[in-house]
């Protein structure tokens, strides 16, 4: 293979930008992986090859998780709260009945869906991956089950309480609040201190693996007027267009003009798994496209979301 030598634009400057964490929770082990390997690098860029590096990390403050995370923590907060001074033990038992089996249905439905067969000529890749997620939501269908019997067994105690009740089946009962009662929550600083928190032990947990501070730390909403700028530009050029508030990215009409899509894997299209994974559990749907591909560049506020003018 040819080896390219890498020159900087500048001198010896190299700037550098990582995309960090969607910090809706606790970083795992991927994100170990991602840092010190990249710290790695820069450390050798920076100390053998003497480069003067200018290090940026993006923190994704806003997104599908964040949002869904922080108003189901609000939800289950106030409504533990509230069963606790009604002391309605019986009521919260019947609450917790209902969303399990709630879960359950959409668990099974999943599964269900997985299991459709692919069309004939499906690449060998997607099924692949299609069989991968059918695995995993079978895996969660099996953890689902033990959450099931963990709640029965806490239901049959004599002296079960209020707080050791909805610990139990904490996702299932935030998932139905969720579904109620989501809409209501309007402040947006419930959103914006969710990701702060998790910012700070995201940095927390860098540093006591031995990773360097990044030079510069930027947030996704610290330039919301400069992505609706981008995004005009965008719909400028004829690539982008509005559709019930949203604006979306026009795929064919990216290839009509002799552009590859995907980039780097020309001609072949993205999987329905793909899509629900990068346009997450709040997206429109995709009755709102001109094109199941298109994605959202933005995505229009529904009650109990954060907004911006």
């Amino acid at each position: 293979d040819d080896v390219d030598l890498f020159r900087p634009r500048v001198g010896r400057t190299v700037t550098w930008y990582t995309c960090g964490p969607t910090v809706y929770d606790a970083c795992h082990m991927g994100h170990a992986r991602a840092y010190l390997t990249f710290d790695i690098l820069r450390r050798i860029m920076e100390d053998y090859f003497h480069f003067d590096l200018l290090y940026q990390v993006n923190i994704t403050d806003v997104d599908d998780k964040i949002i869904l995370r922080a108003r189901q923590n609000k939800l289950i907060k106030d409504y533990t709260e509230k069963s606790l001074e009604s002391k309605d033990t019986q009521a919260v038992v019947e609450y917790t009945k209902k969303a399990m089996e709630a879960m359950r249905r959409n668990l099974e439905a999943k599964v269900e869906k997985l299991k459709e067969p692919l069309p004939a000529d499906t690449p060998t890749k997607d099924v692949e991956k299609r069989e991968s997620a059918l695995q995993e939501a079978i895996f969660k269908l099996s953890q689902f089950t033990e959450t099931e019997n963990h709640v029965h067994t806490v239901l049959q105690k004599e002296d079960k309480t209020i707080e050791e009740i909805i610990q139990a089946a904490r996702d299932a009962v935030a998932n139905q609040l969720d579904k109620e009662l989501g809409s209501t929550v309007t402040d947006r600083k419930i959103y914006e201190d969710h990701a702060r928190r998790f910012e700070r032990e995201f940095f927390e947990d860098m540093t006591a693996l031995g990773v360097k501070e990044p030079d510069v730390v930027t947030r996704v909403t610290e330039f919301v007027p400069q992505i609706v700028d981008y995004i005009q530009g965008i719909i400028d050029n004829g690539f982008g267009y509005e559709s019930n508030g949203s604006v979306y990215f026009d795929t064919n009409g990216f290839k009509a003009k002799g552009y590859d899509y995907r980039k780097l894997k020309p001609g072949v299209d993205t999987t329905a798994e793909e899509m629900a994974e990068g346009e997450g559990a709040l997206a429109g749907g995709g009755s709102e496209k001109k094109h199941p591909n298109d994605f959202a560049l933005w995505k229009a506020s529904k009650p109990g979301e954060p907004s911006w003018d």
